[in-house]
């Protein structure tokens, strides 16, 4: 419904108007009547009528310039005045201000009333779709430039310029604090829920703008599905504070997703925006120690310490004692990493390639001794590198170094367990087929959550990954015959939706199935030449 703010200093007028019109068949409500200018435009700031009706001689403010607040403020928002003024100029300075139709008190009939409130409504219909339209457009621009940002590269500054002229950013001119949210463990949650990119986009939108006060002037702009910024005209550091601990809330008890969120400090230099959004990206790094679901402060710490070979020994050390099978110095071990980490606060990249590069080398020093090769490295690597927060890649780690300890200690030509050897074989037998944890589970009477407990603990890798792991391997050796279609390929190994086998594919192999039979001609072309 449309919200109506009447706006006189007479109670009888304002009574009478609002008496005048069965609102609720117009689509109104009479949101609020309001005796002078300064309660008009307190109300106008908290609840944001559509439709004012007002008197140009207003008690102890300026008619005209109340107008003309209003339109700066909101140019959609329609104006209808209702006065006792007939005189030329009285009607031409509030036509010249915004309001779009001057109607007299002393011959006001109810029709003419509710004309002016139907074509208020047009109107207001009309300036909306053009604000919504130049709105999106803006903000494309924006997430564009954030994305850049994000990226590290350049944006010339007269396009900065010209973007930040529009007059979405004029209530952020003054003053203004810009949030950068992002939820944690996504890449966990996208492995289970293969399709659900677009849903999380607007599950979060949706929650954010219900979160988010009705009194708050603020712009969001996604970067990614699952990340983006919101700039706020500026408020009160505990104000914004308790918004964001209830969107954090609301988001995750929603969702059941974990939410991090990072604040800037208050600005008043509108220019500096792409810089102060760097600086939130990069602070919003520190959830790696911080943990998942925190909030912080843009902050002028020294930042992130690099991690180099020749200042430490840990890797040494590890490898020392893996060689020897002392799994117990291994575990100590990572133990001090860990800790070395957070107190050094060490950039999380330089320790996850730390971590992987240790990983590299217990695998090819086994390799090396000739020790049949039974765990899946790469699948810990790919794990380590999805690692968001210290806790995370603690516990992983501990994982992996108590897999590599059973593989090491087990009998090589009995690597696996009867139900897993009669798993992995069915696999391989049925790849043509649909196969499902619970389709497993039933088949071989074992409890769904311990099946993938066990088949984990056993080959290192997750079920339904071992599964798909096996069908991309079968697919490619498949698309190496030109005759095969892709579709053909894909229900082959029993993938009946094209889309999502091309999805997967590109995720095994990095390289779409289209892009994969190219190179694959390529090479083969090449090799006929020579």
């Amino acid at each position: 419904m449309y919200r109506v703010m009447i706006v006189d200093d007479e109670a009888k007028s304002r009574i009478n108007i609002k008496h005048m019109l069965e609102w609720k068949s117009l689509d109104c409500v009479i949101l609020a009547l309001a005796e002078n200018g300064e309660e008009a435009m307190r109300i106008f700031k908290e609840a944001a009528p559509q439709i004012i009706i007002t008197d140009i001689n207003l008690q102890n403010y300026n008619g005209i310039e109340f107008i003309q607040e209003i339109k700066k403020e909101s140019n959609a928002t329609q104006v209808i005045v209702i006065s006792e003024s007939c005189d030329y100029f009285s009607v031409r300075a509030a036509m010249k201000a915004g309001a779009f139709e001057y109607l007299l008190k002393k011959t006001l009939q109810k029709e003419s009333l509710r004309q002016a409130i139907e074509e208020a409504k047009m109107r207001y219909r009309r300036k909306q779709a053009v604000a919504e339209q130049h709105e999106t457009t803006i903000a494309d621009y924006l997430r564009h430039y954030f994305i850049l940002v994000k990226n590290r590269l350049p944006i010339a500054e007269d396009k900065k310029a010209v973007l930040l002229q529009s007059n979405v950013f004029d209530p952020f001119r003054n003053t203004y604090r810009l949030v950068y949210f992002r939820v944690d463990h996504i890449n966990e949650y996208y492995q289970c829920h293969h399709e659900a990119h677009e849903e999380i986009r607007r599950h979060l939108q949706e929650m954010l703008e219900s979160s988010i006060a009705d009194n708050h002037k603020y712009v969001i702009s996604f970067i990614t599905n699952h990340s983006g910024a919101i700039l706020f005209q500026g408020c009160e550091s505990k104000q914004l504070i308790k918004t964001c601990y209830m969107l954090m809330r609301n988001i995750t008890q929603c969702l059941n997703l974990p939410i991090s969120i990072t604040i800037s400090e208050e600005n008043n230099q509108l220019n500096q925006v792409f810089a102060i959004f760097r600086a939130l990206m990069d602070q919003h790094e520190m959830r790696f120690y911080v943990g998942a679901g925190a909030l912080m402060q843009l902050t002028q710490t020294a930042g992130f310490q690099s991690l180099t070979l020749e200042d430490i020994e840990f890797h040494s050390r590890l490898l020392d004692a893996v060689n020897i099978r002392d799994f117990n110095e291994v575990r100590n071990i990572h133990h001090e990493i860990m800790k070395y980490a957070k107190e050094n606060v060490i950039a999380p990249k330089n320790l996850l390639d730390y971590e992987i590069f240790i990983l590299n080398n217990i695998e090819g020093n086994e390799l090396n001794k000739g020790v049949k090769l039974n765990f899946e490295f790469q699948a810990g690597i790919n794990e380590i590198q999805r690692c968001e927060t210290l806790v995370q890649l603690d516990q992983l780690l501990l994982d992996i170094y108590n897999h590599i300890e059973q593989w090491l200690k087990d009998d090589c030509s009995n690597r696996y367990g009867k139900d897993i050897t009669e798993i992995i074989n069915y696999v391989e037998n049925n790849y043509t087929q649909k196969i499902t944890l619970k389709m497993l589970a039933t088949k071989f009477g074992i409890n769904e959550s311990y099946l993938s407990r066990m088949f984990k603990n056993q080959t290192g890798k997750n079920l339904i990954y071992y599964v798909n792991e096996k069908k991309m391997h079968k697919a490619r050796e498949l698309l190496g015959n030109p005759h095969m279609m892709i579709k053909e390929a894909a229900y082959a190994v029993g993938y009946d939706d094209q889309f999502y086998f091309n999805k997967l594919f590109k995720r095994f192999f990095q390289v779409s199935p289209t892009e994969f039979r190219r190179r694959i001609q390529a090479q083969k072309q090449e090799e006929r030449n020579n």
